[in-house]
């Protein structure tokens, strides 16, 4: 949500001259023929922040009638594990690839790009944005992220489904990206500001990003004033009447994914059991179902998984006990500022709120070096950095730490191997020696979360924060006394999903396992 709200301050002036006498040009699928699908399509929800203690409590109260009717006419889950970092850019590209940041490439929110020699941050706050750059930071955000970022070696939920002459879409998403071109044009200053690059990238067949990108029947159609008011779009009600609006005018594709983001601002705000802003929630959610003659209707024609994102850890109430202060950890060493190139100074940092990614310039500031002198705060959960093939986790509590190596007799919940080594005391994680068997408490798929991030990209230390805390570096945002998520505990990574239309689910409950799922659904009778 952070992020959208400094692209939309960028990008006001954008928005309000571009939306002026103007003709509809956006993509529309009427008229073109795809294959047969399945006998339902699928609306895919994503609400930001939903958890199973907040749809528990939101329902006992009576105050959630859209979710209600979906949790009571399908089937429900009270987890649903994202990958680590747990932000909304790592966790989209990991649900549209059905592949983890080391994989599909996005490691962060922020995170350091070697080959170019800086920070790629999508969107932390306005200091990050004008001290790194407005122009790269904006390619970044809307042509970057989907268009290089986003490795080309994992094909997308839309593009799988558009290669099988299916129909996409996608309403208010950061990672979208499919088979047809979308254009974006700025006018002046942003032009001039971007040298006069046209912003180009490639989406599902009906794309809108708030009112960025729009689809011809949404520019069409004169949405109510005050959703382009708030936020310009990239909110609830905007992306709902979006989504209401391509159903009523038989634009609603085969596949079609809708991001809700407005509750994670009131979570960074109030914190997550936050019963009002969530009852909002839903009500948008309503216009989606209102789109129908009945929401019973709307069921027969539709499969609807709705899933959260991630999840938020309370966050202390006063600066002094939340903030785990990295420049005085790392007071000995020149820590780059985001003014200057990463590799002027000896370490950069790359904040992820309740994670961040340190990385190293100098051969003699080896990564156990680094991890030990942030483990003399005890807010840290975790250190963990890469030996070759080995996992190193090291936790302040204890002085040996565990390695793990992919592969061996060890087996978890979601039929991984490992080999263990070491202290069998750190990350919460319960070993049945006798079985062979992992069973993780805290950190829900601890040794694959912290493979696949360290992997992602080129050589870094990862430190986690335990919950209640967050980490200070230059440009960072603080919640104070609200809640905040990035980390690898089940507070950060543990989501809720509601599916209903169908009585099938998922191999295993992991984002990472949702792509399959979909592709499944629309291939197979429901």
């Amino acid at each position: 949500m952070i992020r959208r709200v400094c692209l939309i301050g960028i990008c006001c002036l954008f928005i309000v001259t571009s939306c002026q006498n103007r003709e509809p040009q956006g993509a529309s699928i009427q008229g073109k023929d795809f294959a047969q699908s399945t006998e339902k399509s699928v609306i895919m929800v994503m609400i930001d922040s939903m958890t199973a203690d907040l749809l528990d409590a939101a329902k006992e109260e009576g105050i959630i009638p859209g979710l209600s009717f979906l949790m009571e006419n399908g089937t429900y889950f009270d987890e649903l594990i994202a990958p680590f970092p747990s932000m909304s850019v790592v966790i989209e590209s990991t649900l549209i690839t059905g592949s983890l940041p080391d994989e599909h490439k996005v490691p962060g929110l922020v995170w350091y790009h070697a080959e170019e020699d800086r920070l790629v941050d999508y969107g932390s706050t306005p200091e990050t944005y004008m001290k790194l750059g407005l122009n790269r930071v904006l390619f970044d955000d809307l042509s970057n992220l989907n268009n290089r970022h986003l490795s080309k070696d994992v094909p997308t939920i839309h593009e799988i489904l558009q290669d099988s002459q299916m129909s996409t879409g996608s309403v208010n998403a950061l990672v979208y990206r499919g088979n047809t071109s979308h254009k974006v044009n700025l006018p002046e200053p942003f032009d001039t500001w971007m040298q006069g690059q046209p912003f180009e990238t490639k989406g599902p067949d009906l794309l809108s990003f708030g009112t960025i990108i729009e689809p011809k029947v949404i520019q069409a159609k004169e949405l109510d004033d005050d959703h382009f008011l708030d936020l310009y779009g990239l909110n609830d009600s905007y992306g709902t009447a979006v989504v209401r609006t391509l159903i009523e005018k038989n634009e609603q594709p085969q596949f079609l994914f809708l991001f809700m983001p407005d509750f994670d601002q009131a979570t960074h705000d109030h914190g997550q059991l936050n019963l009002e802003d969530f009852e909002k929630v839903d009500h948008a959610f309503q216009d989606i179902l209102n789109s129908y003659d009945s929401w019973e209707q709307a069921l027969e024609e539709n499969i609807f998984i709705v899933i959260g994102d991630h999840g938020q850890s309370q966050i202390a109430s006063t600066a002094s006990d939340a903030i785990i202060p990295l420049p005085t950890l790392y007071e000995e060493y020149e820590i780059a500022s985001l003014m200057d190139a990463p590799s002027d100074g000896e370490i950069v940092i790359a904040n992820n709120h309740r994670m961040v990614y340190v990385y190293s310039f100098q051969p003699a500031h080896s990564f156990d070096t680094l991890a030990n002198e942030a483990l003399e705060d005890l807010r840290i959960q975790f250190a963990a950095y890469l030996e070759d093939d080995e996992l190193v986790i090291k936790a302040p509590e204890h002085k040996e730490p565990l390695k793990v190596k992919k592969g061996g007799s060890w087996i978890d919940p979601y039929g991984q191997t490992w080999t263990i080594e070491g202290n069998e005391q750190i990350g919460d994680v319960f070993f049945d020696h006798d079985c062979k068997r992992i069973m993780y408490g805290e950190n829900p798929d601890l040794f694959n979360q912290l493979f696949h991030a360290l992997d992602s990209h080129t050589s870094t230390l990862v430190l986690t924060a335990k919950p209640g805390y967050i980490f200070e570096s230059e440009g960072a945002p603080a919640h104070i006394g609200g809640g905040e998520h990035g980390g690898i505990h089940e507070e950060d990574t543990k989501a809720a999903m509601i599916i209903a239309g169908t009585d099938k689910a998922p191999a295993h409950l992991r984002m990472v396992d949702l792509k399959d799922f979909i592709i499944r659904l629309m291939t197979e009778e429901n």
